[in-house]
């Protein structure tokens, strides 16, 4: 899986680019992490919602869940996500309403507003 490979890269990379540079290649492997993590995190939401439809319970767990890790994600790493991994996530909880309100209720906030066409990327 994608995601692990690049879970397993940032790992070995330094928590801090050394001095003259390296800090756009760490910055361009987190955001490809993030993005991987949301792909994933968007086919457990967008299956479950087919695939346990017809139980509540289940589904609503999917939203919660998915949603916390959206906020976690936020609380460790915002300012450290682009705007094009940003707006992802932001469409994804404008296409499933019930993970937007999962998302508020878990305390999110950053994934609610699109980024700006001018705000600066990687």
């Amino acid at each position: 899986m994608l995601f692990r490979v690049l879970q397993k890269r940032l790992s070995e990379m330094p928590a801090e680019p050394a001095a003259g540079g390296g800090g756009n290649e760490r910055l361009a492997v987190e955001n490809a992490f993030f993005e991987m993590f949301f792909n994933t995190q968007r086919c457990v939401v967008l299956a479950n919602m087919q695939l346990v439809k017809t139980n509540p319970a289940k589904l609503q767990k999917t939203f919660d869940d998915a949603a916390k890790k959206f906020v976690a994600l936020e609380k460790a790493s915002a300012a450290r996500i682009g705007p094009e991994v940003r707006e992802k996530y932001h469409d994804l909880l404008l296409e499933v309403p019930e993970l937007k309100k999962a998302y508020e209720a878990a305390g999110g906030k950053f994934f609610l507003e699109k980024p700006a066409a001018d705000e600066g990327g990687m």
